[in-house]
């Protein structure tokens, strides 16, 4: 991951390309250039939209309580108003709408809170994404089709979660190919060969974001549907078949993906083994010759597939054999074979610890198989060329070989976690050595990064009292960790300078920049892990619980790690101004003093910061990107962490977006000419067009909404649901309350049976004089007429259970004790039969406030 995309010199140094406007970016003071400033001002201008919505978000779940019904409506609306009429503004169109984009899932997501209905969520997603699609078409602008083909992704996962499948198996192969062909229209709309490029403009990062989420559909869709019943599903062989013909499309379009093409590769392999994992498993009593066929195929499949990914990326490329010319796009590829190989080594790992299993798990014997492997695998890395089958298969044979010694060594190592880190540390960087130039090193480069981590935790451990968690999970491991890889950047770029003058360059530099790209890659994977759960996307997926706030918790708790942080997000920003004095603006200052206060209070945030600086000046695209979504993930980490009540989140998430905002005002807001926005602008009375109908659909959905619920609310029958006993783990979850009615039990759904799939159930309930109900029968078909003291109740089922509206009541932050004294849901219900939760109440049937 740590390649640049350059051309390489005379000298062998690695030049930044000349069209990106960077060359010479270490250089002298004058050095910056129009594009970089342009660049950094539209960052900045999406930046301030994107930390205001946040931050509307967060204040208005923090004073859930404290404000009316129309006034949340209110405050949203009018931010949103707000961002639509800047969005007119053609210079700032881009932020504006993705302001309003932002505000306007807040505003739907407020409704489905505010009215609980229970309503599924895909409804909310897909309704986004819906009235949000004419402003993608009038702002043109990649990071604007981002943000719009992740909530359409993600409406499209929620609604195969809740019509196709229970629980983890994929059971309607007509549901499951809807689903799968409303995938390959958003992503159609983003193709380059399909799209309109006259309307939607550059797609290159929202295609392919929108084309690896399609492909971790299908494929999840696949592996799950061979273990949905005796026989194998026939969505297991369309699936098979829908990514070969994905992946025959992406090698025959004129720019060769190979990151997108590498996942396609993997998923293909995955699914491939799998299958061939359940035949040969089938009506098989020993399972010694099946580990073995299974590894072996597998072991072939991932290395031919790598293989023929690397051979193409080369003719491609026209550069012969030399993998140096790919000037290290080939990470896609080393990380595509390290997840391949880890998943060969399981059933070879099976097979011989059913044949010598006695001789690898007591005394020597890990050690010499191991040691066989790797003396091996470190031969045929170094006599064979780096595309050759034999080259990809040799990967595979040291990764078994590693696992092997890693095996043994804590085996033994009776506690002494510490030295055998140091230990698997220092052999993946002797093997890295041993393997040369061989592109297996970045393999190496992710072990050393993983155990370094590791290491680093176990020796800086500060005890927390009765609180058990596994070193490798702090946070402060990994930081460190992409720390030495930042400082070795800065060396290189130096020492670069120095070549410029006539000093002799650093030794090794070449051979190992492929060990680093593992290396980071691993690292920042761990920092995006141990920051916690991410905003929207960790919600959507679920399983979001107090326990997974507790590394969060952890990692936002010392002050030694923000002051660390802030350190490091202060030297990249020093790194990206000092030498450019065109960029130490009013902007530019304001906006490093911003991103330096927000790395103190998220200590992850901080060495992000400075690999991203120190990336965009050097021309290392790659490690940027990876930067870049990081601390994505890590800003919208700090949503669920618990040190912070939201009121103080919102002040500071808002705070910052608004200054920001303030300074790209007063540097003067322009258009900038760089690749996030279209080339091909939308004409202006076109993108007000659409930004106005856009705007239309938003409020017609949403006063009609709020119309017909306060109808309910003031006109519908009340009635009080008790509550039945629920898993008190799940009773309360950071801001809303798990419900569970009293209802006569269902037959118990089974985690393959679909027959419930889109059905409902209506509960006929007797109400008595204190307004009570009591549910007294369950009927699948919708009943006639019941008497005047009855009522019908509409059932949904959600998560193998049949709920009475919603199972969910959501109430202010840290007013969690009172809401446990609750006994009754509170409902107003409609002629319709829509029930609305508008309250709870105590075992007397008072009303909980």
């Amino acid at each position: 991951m740590a390649g640049v995309f350059g051309k390489r010199n005379g000298g062998g140094t690695t030049a930044p390309p000349a069209d990106d406007d960077m060359s010479g970016e270490t250089g002298g003071a004058d050095s910056a250039s129009p594009s970089l400033q342009g660049r950094l001002r539209l960052g900045a201008q999406i930046a301030a939209a994107a930390l205001t919505g946040f931050g509307l978000i967060l204040w208005v779940a923090a004073h859930w309580d404290e404000i009316s019904r129309f006034g949340r409506f209110g405050i949203v609306g009018g931010v949103l108003a707000a961002s639509l009429l800047i969005s007119l503004i053609n210079a700032a169109r881009v932020p504006g709408l993705i302001l309003s984009f932002l505000a306007t899932g807040g505003l739907f997501a407020l409704i489905g809170q505010t009215y609980q209905t229970g309503a599924d969520p895909w409804q909310l997603f897909a309704v986004w994404a819906a009235v949000g699609l004419p402003w993608a078409l009038a702002g043109r602008s990649d990071a604007l089709w981002v943000v719009w083909s992740v909530v359409a992704h993600v409406a499209i996962g929620l609604w195969l979660a809740t019509f196709a499948r229970v629980g983890w198996w994929t059971l309607d192969p007509g549901v499951t190919i809807m689903g799968w062909a409303m995938a390959l229209a958003v992503t159609g709309l983003l193709s380059p060969v399909i799209r309109p490029k006259s309307w939607v403009g550059d797609t290159n990062w929202s295609f392919r974001l929108s084309m690896l989420l399609t492909i971790g559909l299908v494929t999840q869709a696949g592996v799950a549907a061979l273990f949905a019943g005796r026989d194998v599903s026939i969505v297991y062989w369309l699936a098979l078949f829908l990514l070969g013909g994905l992946a025959y499309g992406l090698i025959v379009l004129p720019k060769f993906d190979i990151v997108v093409i590498a996942v396609m590769g993997l998923s293909l392999d995955t699914m491939l083994i799998g299958g061939f994992s359940r035949a040969v498993f089938t009506g098989s009593r020993d399972a010694t010759l099946p580990f073995l066929l299974i590894g072996v195929v597998g072991a072939a499949l991932v290395a031919g597939t790598g293989s023929l990914i690397l051979r193409m990326a080369r003719e491609r490329a026209n550069v012969g054999f030399d993998m140096d010319a790919l000037k290290g796009r080939e990470w896609p590829v080393i990380l595509m074979t390290g997840i391949g190989a880890l998943l060969t080594t399981v059933p070879l790992s099976g097979f011989l610890g059913l044949v010598i299993g006695p001789f690898l798990t007591t005394g020597a014997g890990a050690y010499v198989v191991g040691a066989i492997f790797l003396a091996g695998a470190v031969f045929f890395l170094r006599t064979t060329r780096q595309t050759t089958f034999q080259h990809q298969l040799a990967a595979i044979a040291l990764t078994l070989g590693y696992c092997l010694i890693a095996y043994g060594l804590f085996r033994d190592a009776r506690g002494a976690t510490s030295a055998v880190n140091l230990t698997l540390a220092l052999l993946a960087v002797g093997l890295a050595i041993a393997v040369g130039r061989s592109w297996t090193a970045g393999l190496l480069g992710g072990a050393a990064a993983f155990f370094s981590a590791a290491l680093l935790n176990s020796l800086l451990h500060l005890p927390i009292a009765h609180i058990h968690i596994p070193s490798v999970i702090y946070p402060r491991g990994w930081i460190l960790v992409l720390a030495i890889a930042a400082a070795w950047y800065v060396l290189t770029a130096l020492s670069a300078r120095d070549e410029e003058d006539g000093a002799s360059r650093l030794p090794f530099a070449d051979s190992i920049e492929r060990f680093l790209g593992g290396y980071v890659t691993a690292g920042l994977f761990g920092v995006m892990a141990t920051a916690g759960p991410t905003f929207l996307l960790s919600g959507a997926m679920g399983g979001i619980g107090p326990s997974r706030h507790l590394v969060t918790g952890l990692q936002l708790s010392w002050s030694s790690l923000s002051l660390l942080s802030a350190a490091l997000a202060c030297a990249g920003c020093a790194w990206l101004l000092v030498p450019r004095p065109r960029l130490q603006t009013t902007l530019g200052l304001g906006a490093s003093l911003i991103v330096i206060a927000l790395a103190a209070i998220m200590p992850s945030l901080g060495i992000l910061v400075l690999l991203l600086c120190i990336a965009f000046t050097s021309g290392r695209r790659t490690v940027g990107v990876g930067a870049f979504i990081a601390a994505l993930w890590v800003l919208g980490s700090f949503y669920y962490w618990l040190g912070w009540p939201l009121s103080d989140k919102a002040a500071l998430m808002t705070s910052a977006g608004v200054m920001l905002a303030a300074l790209c005002w007063f540097s003067g807001i322009r258009r900038a000419d760089v690749g996030l926005a279209s080339g091909i602008p939308a004409p202006a009375l076109l993108a007000r067009g659409l930004i106005i109908a856009g705007a239309l659909a938003t409020g017609g959905l949403a006063a009609q909404s709020i119309t017909t619920n306060e109808a309910i609310i003031a006109t519908g029958r009340q009635i009080f649901l008790a509550l039945a006993p629920v898993d008190p783990r799940s009773l309360i979850q950071g801001d809303f309350m798990r419900l569970n009615f009293a209802v006569p039990n269902q037959r118990r759904i089974g985690r393959n049976d679909a027959s419930v799939l889109g059905q409902r159930r209506w509960a006929i309930a007797t109400v008595d004089d204190r307004d009570v109900a009591t549910v007294e029968s369950v009927v699948e078909v919708e009943p006639g007429p019941v008497a005047a003291n009855q009522i019908v109740l509409p059932m949904r089922y959600k998560e193998r259970r049949w709920i009475v509206g919603t199972d969910a009541w959501f109430f202010k932050e840290g007013t969690a004790e009172k809401w446990q004294q609750a006994r009754f849901g509170l409902l107003r219900v409609g002629a319709n039969g829509t029930a609305l939760l508008v309250g709870m109440a105590d075992k007397d049937l008072g009303l909980i406030k």
